[in-house]
């Protein structure tokens, strides 16, 4: 069942679309509905629906700019505009943003049916597509056949399938896959980045999770930091246990440095505490009580130095600040978990930046020179992907604090740093994949990408296709049949 949120600012559409939705019979079921834009994009956060249908004009921000702040967030929902015979142009500018598809007033039966079955067949491959991630592309061709093969007296034992996520003291480059016959534990395993390691298991489910990562520590034995997915009875999942171990693995060694966490631990208490936190902070600054939100940030950076709160909940909380912020005319960055772990690598960094952040666009300090801005700026756009400077050491470089300079390169690059680096990175990796000679994995590192899958999923987002597929269509132009 997919989850889908509507925008409109009618309350009567809402309600039409919805008994539309539950006539047709297919397998969506409506997760929240907003009568704003602004409202829509907080929701979108917090429900991350596979699907979102919007009207084009809403008061507080428009369908096109909820859109735009969709993709800046990270958020993959298919996008469906509600829209009036003459907000046709909008449309069109709509589906240039990567919207799905389109739905005009009045709302027919037959229209939303055709679209929804649409957006269905396209969810479902992409559910085979990405929550395997495209196959665990590059691993299954490696002793794939250790995960179903039946070994003699396994009969009538339940076994379960898990990933976990390691970070190690030494580079690893090579796969490492092995059965440990007495146990009945078969692993495989991959290099995810110079020190990062994914390991896929599948073992008895007797098993303890201290006897597991035993198991993992004497096979790996120079374990810095380790996150560990939850426990499925099925290899299909295998896609999203590997997000879920790497979800534990950033919290791990960017909140609380050696050691091993369990992704379930503290997941439901974390979720909880994020609400609450983000109400106090909503409260404090509407107040513009920069001493209530430092106390509020430093309670919020203890948790998760306890291991209390995951990355991808503290991702979710500072966007919903963002969001809020932006609505007010700041120019904040959005990130999502991955982003605070590549850019920060320590959690006491990402607070700072929070805190100077915060308190400056609520001060309303406006302390760097139009010539000071200029070079900035042209550093930034005139230098190439391979050399592209980190936020934090432009922001020291020229003496200004990460986040005061996060927001005055929003406001004169149009987009988020984050956003345009990307943008450079993707350009660029196109350029390369034009040389038949280089790997995929070679491009990913050239253009900045030290974590395979990562570069994946970010070039896909960008372009709609894997760069393999890229690559194949391109050579297909340049040297047809």
């Amino acid at each position: 069942m997919y989850t889908v949120l509507i925008a409109d600012d009618e309350r009567w559409v809402i309600l039409g679309i919805k008994q539309l939705l539950e006539k047709i019979k297919l397998p969506f079921r409506v997760s929240g509905t907003a009568e704003n834009g602004i409202e829509a994009l907080e929701m979108l956060v917090e429900l991350q629906p596979d699907v979102l249908i919007t009207d084009i004009r809403m008061p507080g921000m428009d369908g096109l700019e909820l859109i735009e702040k969709m993709n800046a967030c990270g958020i993959d929902s298919k996008v469906i505009f509600v829209s009036g015979y003459a907000e046709f142009s909008y449309v069109q500018r709509a589906l240039r943003l990567g919207a799905l598809d389109y739905l005009l007033k009045p709302i027919e039966e037959k229209r939303l049916k055709d679209i929804m079955s649409v957006t269905l067949e396209r969810l479902n491959n992409e559910q085979d597509e990405d929550n395997k991630l495209q196959n665990l592309e590059r691993v299954f061709h490696v002793q794939t056949d250790c995960f179903h093969k039946m070994y003699p007296g396994e009969d009538g034992q339940a076994f379960v399938y898990q990933c976990i996520s390691l970070l190690l003291t030494e580079e690893w480059q090579k796969e490492k896959n092995g059965i440990l016959d007495q146990e009945q534990f078969f692993y495989f395993s991959m290099p995810r980045d110079k020190n990062r390691v994914i390991v896929f298991i599948r073992y008895p489910e007797k098993l303890k999770e201290e006897e597991v990562y035993e198991l993992i520590s004497n096979i790996f034995s120079t374990i810095r930091s380790a996150g560990g997915s939850m426990r499925a009875y099925s290899s299909e999942q295998l896609g999203e246990l590997m997000e879920e171990s790497n979800i534990a693995l950033c919290t791990q060694s960017l909140c609380i440095g050696r050691g091993f966490l369990d992704f379930m631990k503290n997941r439901e208490s974390g979720r909880i505490k994020v609400k609450e936190y983000l109400l106090q902070i909503n409260q404090a600054v509407e107040d513009k009580n920069i001493s209530q939100l430092r106390v509020v940030f430093d309670e919020l950076e203890s948790e998760m130095k306890e291991g209390r709160i995951y990355v991808d909940q503290l991702s979710l909380l500072y966007n919903q600040l963002a969001i809020k912020l932006n609505a007010d005319g700041a120019a904040f960055e959005y990130f999502n978990y991955y982003q605070i772990d590549e850019q920060f690598h320590d959690i006491t960094h990402f607070f700072a930046y929070i805190r100077d952040a915060v308190a400056e666009y609520l001060g309303r300090r406006d302390d760097v020179t139009n010539s000071l801005l200029y070079s900035i700026v042209m550093r930034v756009k005139g230098e190439s992907v391979e050399n592209n400077s980190a936020l934090g050491d432009l922001a020291e470089e020229f003496g200004v604090s990460r986040g005061y300079l996060s927001n005055i390169l929003r406001k004169e690059l149009g987009m988020p740093f984050s956003e345009y680096l990307t943008g450079k990175r993707i350009q660029k990796a196109k350029e390369l994949l034009l040389n038949e000679k280089l790997s995929i994995e070679e491009i990913a590192e050239r253009v900045g990408y030290h974590d395979y899958f990562y570069f994946l999923k970010a070039f896909k987002k960008n372009t709609g296709i894997s760069p393999s597929k890229y690559r194949k269509s391109m050579t297909e132009k340049i040297l047809p049949n």
